[in-house]
This record gives structure tokens, C-alpha cells and sequence, in this order.
């Protein structure tokens, strides 16, 4: 049952990170607050960047 469970959430958490630009969970906590402090599309904005950068580096 929990490997079950964790397997949904994955895919949840994946599927909320591509919506948002990769973050996962921290991405959907952003999601939430983001409307209300008014910050939602800087913070989307700025995710991808901070995704391709580690990728810039690795190669």
C-alpha cells in the first residue's frame, strides 16, 4: 500500500512540477501562496532558469 502511494504521489508531484516549471512540492507550496502574495508568475519564471543552469553546469 505505501508503495503504491508513493508511486501516485510521484506522478502527482511530477505533474505539478512540469505545470510549474520543476520544483515538485516546492513548487506547489508556491503555486498556493503565490496568488495571494501577488509573486505566482516571477517565481514560475524564474524555476526554469534555476533547472537549466545545474543542467550548464553538469555538461
Amino acid at each position: 500500500m505505501l508503495k503504491a502511494f508513493s508511486e501516485a504521489h510521484c506522478v502527482l508531484s511530477k505533474r505539478s512540477a512540469s505545470k510549474n516549471g520543476g520544483g515538485g512540492s516546492r513548487s506547489e507550496r508556491s503555486d498556493k501562496t503565490g496568488p495571494r502574495s501577488g509573486t505566482g508568475p516571477p517565481k514560475v519564471r524564474r524555476e526554469p532558469d534555476k533547472e537549466k543552469a545545474p543542467l550548464g553546469a553538469l555538461k
